[in-house]
């Protein structure tokens, strides 16, 4: 619960406001345009050379769209937990492989498979995409291919290709099952191309297909062994004041069997009204979340509880924080709680129970069950957080220290109790 404050090594930068770490056993893996960086978090040194793709990179998403986006995404590396051995780290790629004589060119995903506790390569995966989709990308436009999630040694690959106007029927995208029940010997189980995955819950990847216009407002969930689709959810109508796409794009894990979907219907020819929904990811069934209507991002920490406070990319939401039960979806407490005399903090990670938290007055821990704060003076607020370290963000060139949405320095800060 508690960190130095003094950092180790030297600062990190993050360009844009997507997580490009991941904290995993004692290295931090760092993800850039173009390679994995592994730094030694006991040192807060390099442990070698950084890791590249064997194909050169393709294209990658651009900050300067940050604004101009229907959602963000998460371009941390993956860390897959294993019961036989250390956590795989998993970072995917958009390449492109240079034909040979009568070998057309391709492009790829290309997986780089890294052993957690010894930081080094321990295999790599190219996986053909739907060349035309993806080749001769116009200006203005960007790929981003990230791991969402595992189940049961499966992860999902999602790619899309990003553009100014987010309903564009032109956009790309595709999710990938990829096998690594033996890290040595990836391989590809299915490929789904027009479906967008945002999380695996349930037994299934959950995300976005296309509808018969082209756009990606159908809530659809994939079965992780098959690629074979399970349920759908196709009442994300458009509204006047919502674009369909965001609502399904809205979506955010709930623990390992729920997702939390924001569904808007229209009331009116211009109104609208927003409902949060408890989605079980297994079977498509759904329930109100409370009172609960605008867009959140949640965050489980691994044991009972899930956390979710406002959807970064919702302007003008109510700074709102509450906990729910992973097994019964009640919620277990919020803020602001007007009768205590508490407000609500900006969360900055959740584990094992711990609420990472930044206040008007310094960084604050909360018990991830009762709400109750159980450290008022942690050192730092961290965005990744494990036995041996956190990471803190400050933005560059403000003294506050505090997260931000702009170009942000991370520093290591060994943990203390």
């Amino acid at each position: 619960m508690r960190f130095a404050v003094k950092p180790t090594g030297q600062q990190l930068v993050q360009y844009g406001p997507w997580l490009n770490a991941a904290l995993v056993g004692r290295h931090l893996f760092t993800r850039t345009v173009e390679d994995v960086q592994i730094t030694d978090v006991a040192t807060g040194r390099r442990t070698g050379p950084a890791l590249r793709p064997k194909n050169p990179v393709a294209r990658v998403y651009q900050g300067v769209f940050a604004q101009e986006r229907d959602r963000r995404d998460d371009l941390a590396p993956f860390a897959l937990e294993r019961a036989d051995g250390p956590p795989l780290v998993l970072v995917a790629y958009h390449v492109s492989k240079e034909g040979r004589g009568t070998t057309a060119s391709q492009e790829l995903i290309e997986l780089l498979v890294l052993d957690s506790g010894t930081g080094k390569l321990s295999s790599r995966l190219e996986i053909p995409l739907v060349a035309d989709a993806y080749r001769d990308t116009p200006r203005g436009r960007s790929t981003a291919v990230r791991v969402v999630g595992a189940q049961d040694g499966t992860v999902a690959v999602s790619l899309r290709v990003h553009e100014r106007r987010s309903a564009s029927s032109g956009s790309a995208r595709e999710t990938i099952g990829i096998d690594l029940s033996d890290p040595d010997r990836p391989r590809t189980l299915w490929k789904k191309a027009g479906f967008e995955a945002y999380t695996v819950a349930g037994g299934n990847a959950v995300g976005a297909e296309s509808d018969a216009g082209g756009q990606y407002k159908v809530l659809t969930a994939v079965g992780m062994r098959d690629g074979e689709t399970k349920w759908q959810d196709r009442t994300h109508e458009r509204t006047a004041h919502m674009n369909p796409e965001l609502q399904a794009q809205w979506t955010t894990p709930a623990g390992p069997d729920r997702i939390i979907v924001t569904k808007v219907t229209r009331s009116g020819f211009f109104g609208s009204a927003g409902q949060l929904l408890l989605v079980d990811a297994a079977t498509g069934k759904q329930r109100p979340l409370s009172d609960k209507k605008r867009p959140v991002h949640c965050r489980y920490d691994g044991r009972a509880v899930v956390v979710c406070g406002p959807h970064p990319g919702v302007s003008g939401a109510p700074k709102e924080v509450f906990a729910l039960d992973a097994q019964s979806g009640d919620i277990l407490w919020e803020l602001p709680d007007s009768a205590a005399g508490r407000i609500a903090p900006q969360v900055t990670a959740v584990r094992h129970g711990r609420v990472y938290a930044e206040s008007p007055s310094g960084p604050v821990v909360l018990d991830a069950r009762s709400g109750e704060d159980i450290e008022l003076d942690p050192g730092i607020a961290p965005v990744l957080v494990n036995e041996y370290a956190g990471v803190a963000a400050r933005s560059r060139g403000s003294g506050s220290g505090k997260a931000s949405d702009q170009d942000r320095d991370l520093s290591l800060h060994r943990t203390l109790g």
